[in-house]
């Protein structure tokens, strides 16, 4: 049997209910709010509650508003000073930009440098080696203070355990073996990646440059240079230090944390994140001495000020004339404002009933 089309019962399927659901977005400033809609709805009207203001819809944001407030102002650097200065406040700020919902759709993780915060109860305070006696306090003490340090998750991101550095020495064979033990355990831990933030690469490279000892005078020459990079890399960490390690452990960690923050599309920003300042700093090479440590901090003042100016990274539309409405048929979510700082704008979602 066929049907006449001409038969069929056609007619159009309207929103329901009549009265819709009526939602007000009265935003702070220029910033732009999320338009969820509810899951059975059919329709949605958005539309500026002041006649004579446009809407701006963005389907995907970088930042709700350009933030202005936590750039960095800090002068290029050219010297070591200068480097302290710079990543100090590359530090706080952009663990601020990073944390504030003020500007994302949701708070993005924070970055360290290094430690979690210095260890100032670990320093090695024993007097340096002068003779064989000497020799065996400051190795009993940087015993325990590794031991302690390595195993602390107040300084690490992660515990490690240390080697068995053996007991008090009391020959000059033992404390050999105790002394080269701790230089092998310290070019492990300052390269260690997992535990800290980023590696230290200043000291792992001073302790690579010692000899191992092997008799009473290069014993002695090893220990007290142990004890001096051992309290460097001690003073790596979120209230940097001024020396040179912990200025490119900064630097390092700032580029990584920067990094993971431009590339995060989905917490942090609302479905887009910075690719052009990503690459630019991307190719920058990491921190290794103090020219490249001023290089690097130098890209990653001009790409963090980039990024806070991002606003909606170019997807957006202005609604036509004021005062026209956006009719909003997908069940996604959006990105709205009105043309006008802190104009409110309503919705109104017509659901299936």
């Amino acid at each position: 049997m066929t049907l006449d089309p001409s038969a069929r019962n056609v007619r159009a399927v309207l929103p329901s209910p009549s009265t819709p659901v009526c939602t007000v977005y009265s935003p702070s400033g220029a910033a732009y709010m999320k338009v969820t809609p509810s899951d059975d709805v059919l329709e949605l009207v958005v539309r500026p509650r002041t006649v004579t203001q446009s809407l701006v819809y963005a389907p995907i944001i970088t930042h709700k508003i350009a933030d202005t407030t936590t750039t960095i102002a800090a002068a290029d650097p050219d010297d070591l000073a200068k480097s302290k200065t710079a990543i100090d406040e590359i530090l706080a700020d952009t663990n601020t930009h990073i944390a504030s919902t003020t500007y994302h759709a949701a708070a993005g993780t924070a970055w360290v440098a290094g430690h979690l915060v210095d260890d100032d109860t670990n320093l090695s305070t024993a007097d340096n080696m002068a003779s064989l006696a000497t020799g065996y306090v400051l190795a009993d003490e940087l015993d325990d203070d590794v031991t302690a340090h390595l195993a602390s998750v107040v300084f690490h991101l992660k515990a490690t355990t240390a080697t068995d550095f053996g007991g008090t020495p009391a020959t000059e064979g033992a404390l050999r073996t105790k002394v080269n033990l701790l230089r092998t355990a310290m070019l492990a831990h300052f390269a260690d990646a997992t535990a800290h933030s980023v590696a230290d690469p200043i000291n792992a490279a001073l302790v690579t440059a010692t000899t191992v000892g092997s008799d009473e005078a290069s014993d002695q020459t090893l220990i007290n240079l142990l004890k001096t990079y051992w309290n460097s890399h001690c003073a790596v960490g979120d209230a940097t230090a001024g020396d040179l390690a912990a200025v490119v452990v900064a630097a390092n960690a700032a580029k990584a944390g920067l990094l993971a923050h431009m590339a995060d599309t989905t917490v942090a920003h609302g479905g887009v994140g910075d690719a052009t300042n990503h690459a630019t700093l991307l190719a920058v090479a990491d921190a290794s001495d103090l020219a490249t440590s001023i290089t690097l901090i130098h890209a990653e003042k001009d790409t963090y000020n980039a990024h806070c100016a991002i606003v909606d990274g170019g997807a957006y539309i202005t609604a036509g004339p004021v005062g026209l409405p956006i009719i909003w048929k997908c069940r996604g979510s959006f990105w709205a404002k009105t043309d006008t700082s802190a104009g409110v704008f309503t919705t109104a979602e017509f659901k299936s009933v």
